[in-house]
């Protein structure tokens, strides 16, 4: 295939939310392996976020600036593929969060209005399904899908599990605290959201109107041909304290979080 016609054929991604986790590594593999398919764009919420990606993107990905509270932030243009996620995914803890003074849905309602307005042809949102879905951020999370779900965009959701990084930043307590009541969970690793979105870009209108469930398997090489027939192993609340404990070597409590 001649460079023109490749040149041609690439499509433009923004990733909003590209500093996180999950935004960083999708950054990453897209730049790595996908190249040559996309035009990548990284969407960052402040202004020294875009000063510190231009210099470690520099010639990779264009970065830009978004604000929801700015309109003018919000003109994404020649954009095909819109990835949201959302700034509470990026939170250490947040189901521990009991205040809305962020208010998330509403900024996901303006990239998703922006969206619409700019024509984009596909949409994805990565959100987090804890097993409790009373507390305040199970809530906020299905609103932004309830919304993106009714755009006239082709769309697709990644219900991620709780993320395996989350309990290194809790190797210091004794307490493990998840929202899960009596259920199992199997974590995930990160690497393995940002595989799955890169998968999902490269042929959007297969998964369009389709929700992907991701668990982890211990190790980053999760296929999305596989998702639906793998059934992993997965933990209790007491099953990870117990985990904890003999990885650490002290005792380690499970207490849920409602």
């Amino acid at each position: 295939m001649s460079t023109q016609t490749t040149t041609a054929t690439k499509r433009q991604i923004l990733v909003i939310g590209a500093t996180g986790r999950v935004g960083s590594q999708t950054i990453n593999e897209l730049a790595r392996y996908y190249s040559d398919q996309f035009y990548i764009v990284a969407g960052v919420r402040s202004k020294s976020e875009k000063a510190r990606e231009q210099r470690h993107w520099a010639g990779r990905t264009r970065v830009i600036y978004i604000d929801a509270e700015e309109p003018t932030s919000l003109a994404f243009n020649n954009i095909d593929i819109l990835f949201i996620i959302p700034r509470l995914l990026n939170n250490l803890f947040p189901f521990r969060s009991t205040s809305s003074r962020q208010d998330h849905v509403k900024h996901v309602k303006a990239y998703v209005d922006a969206a619409i307005q700019n024509k984009m042809s596909f949409n994805l949102l990565s959100i987090v399904l804890p097993r409790d879905e009373n507390i305040l951020f199970a809530k906020q999370f299905n609103e932004m899908e309830n919304y993106v779900a009714t755009c006239n965009i082709p769309n697709c959701f990644l219900r991620c599990g709780y993320f395996q990084h989350n309990f290194l930043l809790q190797a210091d307590d004794n307490v493990i605290r998840l929202p899960i009541n009596a259920g199992h969970m199997s974590p995930l690793n990160v690497i393995d959201v940002a595989r799955a979105a890169c998968s999902i870009f490269t042929d959007p209108q297969v998964h369009a109107g389709k929700s992907w469930h991701l668990f982890g398997l211990g190790i980053a090489n999760f296929q999305i041909e596989v998702w639906q027939s793998l059934q992993p192993r997965g933990l209790n609340g007491d099953g990870i304290a117990k985990a904890a404990s003999k990885g650490l070597g002290r005792e380690i409590i499970f207490a849920n979080v409602s």
